[in-house]
């Protein structure tokens, strides 16, 4: 749950940051250190549900009813 959190958070970061007066090459290198870490973030939360439905496959299924 934290990691959407932190996600949500940047993504704010982002927005107010061109409004926070910090000069070019201060701005230019937050923008990139925010977007490595947004990137990282998604690509863990994407892998953890690949891994979270990999694993609720390998339990084994209750039969289907049918009605």
């Amino acid at each position: 749950m934290w990691k959407y959190w932190t996600c949500g958070i940047l993504g704010v970061w982002i927005v107010i940051m061109p409004y926070l007066g910090f000069p070019w090459e201060v701005h230019r290198i937050l923008i990139v250190v925010t977007g490595i870490v947004i990137a990282t973030l998604s690509f863990w939360l994407v892998s953890e549900k690949k891994i979270q439905a990999r694993h609720n496959n390998d339990e084994p299924n209750e039969p289907e009813k049918t009605f």
